[in-house]
């Protein structure tokens, strides 16, 4: 599992992307790596090693006050995952597509942030 912080530079939305929020499910596998999606009602196998970095965000800005120690008070855990709907015939070959997702570490929740 890879751990990166993104410089602020690299985290400009990138031509063509479709920055968002929505809820989305993800299943872990027994590394807690996301290893399968299930995004507009379809399920999505996660093809190629995820990414993980961590971002900062704004508290202050969001929170009236700080607790101390608080997870994900300071950043935002992100995730790149490339995602390809599970087939549902035998002709049909699904397309990856690239997305972020952010995890709240205090109730596990996921959302969707941007779609490339």
């Amino acid at each position: 599992m890879s751990t990166v912080i993104r410089p602020e530079a690299d985290r400009a939305p990138r031509r063509g992307a479709v920055t968002l929020t929505e809820s989305i499910d993800i299943e872990c596998d027994e590394q807690f790596l996301p290893h399968r999606v299930i995004w507009k009602e379809r399920r999505h196998l996660v093809v190629e090693a995820p990414v993980r970095w961590y971002q900062r965000r704004s508290w202050w800005v969001e929170e009236p006050r700080a607790e101390r120690g608080r997870p994900g008070l300071v950043a935002h855990e992100m995730w790149r995952l490339q995602v390809q709907p599970e087939a549902t015939s035998r002709t049909e070959v699904p397309e990856v597509q690239t997305i972020d997702v952010s995890r709240h570490l205090a109730s596990g929740r996921w959302r969707l942030v941007r779609v490339h």
